[in-house]
């Protein structure tokens, strides 16, 4: 096999780089869009667990994990279903209440005091649709 030329061996590609970099900071550009799905949407609640709620619904979502966890789940599939009840209540809310902030917070307090019997069955439901043992 003949030998090809790498350009990488004459540090061509560093040098390419730095007069990248500098051009681009010395650039006025506009600030790129944030990823899809971390932009704020409008008439939105956004996290379940901002401030606002002074910490009661931390409080119920570290119980509910810690209680999950005493039931012999393991921590990172406790966190994956807790997740997934954040985002499922979430969408509810902005579902059922779509332009009114207040009642969809109203939704989130009020249907966080499952979220520990949620999560479980979406463990128990997962554990079920792939017949394998979701505890240690």
């Amino acid at each position: 096999m003949a030998e090809q030329f790498n350009p990488l061996a004459l540090g061509i590609l560093g040098t390419v780089k730095r007069d990248v970099d500098r051009i681009a900071g010395s650039a006025k550009l506009p600030v790129p869009p944030s990823p899809p799905g971390l932009t704020t949407k409008p008439h939105s609640i956004g996290n379940p667990i901002p401030i606002e709620f002074d910490g009661r619904l931390v409080d119920m979502k570290e119980k509910a994990r810690e209680r999950l966890i005493d039931s012999d789940y393991p921590a990172s599939i406790v966190d994956k279903a807790l997740r997934w009840y954040d985002e499922w209540l979430l969408g509810m809310a902005r579902r059922l209440a779509p332009g009114d902030t207040e009642l969809q917070r109203q939704v989130v307090q009020a249907a966080y005091a499952e979220i520990a019997p949620r999560a479980e069955h979406w463990i128990r439901g997962v554990q079920d649709a792939f017949c394998v043992p979701a505890t240690i």
